[in-house]
């Protein structure tokens, strides 16, 4: 189930080997694969809850130097409560900061599953009254505290290190699962032995008519990640499918697969780690699939505001640094051709006095904080990528 102590290292192994079921170990599919590797990235620490703009150079990861263990956040896991009889296949994380006003409407839902599992949260440094929360109202879920915010992808990847059950299922602190959700991700999983993951049929809560959040992630042809059916009738796409990526939201995660190909980025703090992994395990060989059962209600955007800086700096930074780790170099070159010569066309529209949109990402003094930052974790990137293209070429 789950590990009580400090977050364990990565297991690794030159062969995959894909479970039979429910982690049942099977016999190795396809060739011999290169040795995982380890995301080597800082994660960013964020004091000051309150604070809305870019974090500067300080607040964000040094792509600089390696990672030294004295880098690793110090993690404790916490047990708040008797875990549940038996030994569950799955574990469920959800991760949070400052969601106090949240956490109790998708904890509760989770009480609700007809799966077993057992429940992780991963509390990123909060200050608004969740441990007291969790302590008095569930007391049956595992706490792990970070001590910092390390953003939804340092948190995600924190919980899959505690976690030593064969599934982990993500379901974000702002979502509510049907009772049925788990258990449908699980048979889904359980029938694909080729698939690493299984995302879910997310609903925006509060529609008249109802209408989708998404059914998964797909990659466009502008080279941006965006949600499949986005706002579409909750009619569409009532059957099973393969998919690109899976949401980070609420999907479930073959364990050893994941670990394989190294987990989150947590450089990446938040936006693009669940494109980023996707596109990871498709190149490892693996399959994602969408299970339109597997049905939760997300309160989009509830923990992150969409129109700020923050949401435009990470977005647009992460999405150079998912394309330089995991695409055809041509496509890489392209993309930042394009993000090039679109900054210096709106410095000098502003330069001349012209209108600019006044969105953050069309700011072309944001944009320059992205290409900085994108420069210093450049050597990461770069590193990182040649295992990756590495390992695709070695399971292809």
């Amino acid at each position: 189930m789950l590990a009580a102590t400090a977050v364990s290292a990565f297991r690794r192994s030159d062969t995959v080997q894909r479970p039979s079921g429910r982690g049942r170990p099977g016999a190795a599919v396809g060739r011999p694969r290169r040795a995982a590797f380890r995301d080597s990235g800082v994660p960013v620490p964020e004091a000051n809850p309150a604070r809305a703009a870019v974090p500067d150079d300080t607040q964000a990861a040094d792509a600089s130097r390696p990672r030294q263990p004295a880098d690793r956040p110090r993690l404790t896991c916490a047990i708040v409560g008797t875990p549940p009889a038996g030994t569950p296949a799955t574990t469920v994380v959800v991760v949070t900061w400052q969601g106090a006003h949240l956490l109790p409407a998708c904890l509760e839902s989770l009480r609700h599953q007809t799966e077993p599992h057992a429940v992780l949260v991963v509390d990123n440094g909060s200050t608004d009254g969740t441990q007291q929360l969790l302590a008095e109202r569930f007391p049956e879920v595992t706490v792990l505290q970070t001590g910092a915010n390390l953003g939804f992808a340092g948190g995600a990847q924190a919980g899959l290190d505690a976690a030593t059950t064969p599934y982990v299922a993500l379901l974000n602190n702002d979502a509510v699962a049907d009772p049925g959700w788990l258990a449908a991700l699980v048979r889904s999983l359980d029938a694909h032995p080729e698939a690493a993951a299984v995302t879910s049929r997310m609903l925006l809560q509060d529609t008249d008519p109802p209408l989708l959040n998404n059914t998964g992630v797909v990659l466009l042809d502008t080279d941006y990640g965006a949600d499949r059916d986005l706002r579409a009738d909750a009619a569409t796409r009532l059957e099973p499918d393969s998919v690109f990526g899976f949401s980070g939201g609420a999907a479930l995660l073959r364990l050893e697969a994941v670990r394989a190909v190294g987990g989150f980025p947590r450089r990446f703090f938040l936006y693009y780690e669940d494109t980023d992994l996707s596109w990871r395990l498709r190149l490892a060989g693996w399959e994602i699939r969408y299970e339109p059962r597997a049905v939760v209600h997300h309160a989009h955007s509830a923990t992150v505001d969409q129109t700020s800086d923050r949401f435009a700096f990470f977005n647009e930074r992460n999405r150079l640094l998912m394309l330089t780790r995991c695409a055809p170099a041509g496509r890489v070159l392209r993309a930042l051709l394009r993000f090039l010569l679109t900054t210096a066309s709106l410095t000098v529209s502003r330069w001349r006095g012209k209108p600019v949109p006044d969105q953050p990402v069309f700011d072309p003094a944001l944009r320059a904080r992205v290409l900085a930052s994108y420069a210093r974790a450049l050597p990461w990137a770069l590193r990182t990528r040649r295992t990756i293209r590495r390992s695709a070429v070695a399971s292809s």
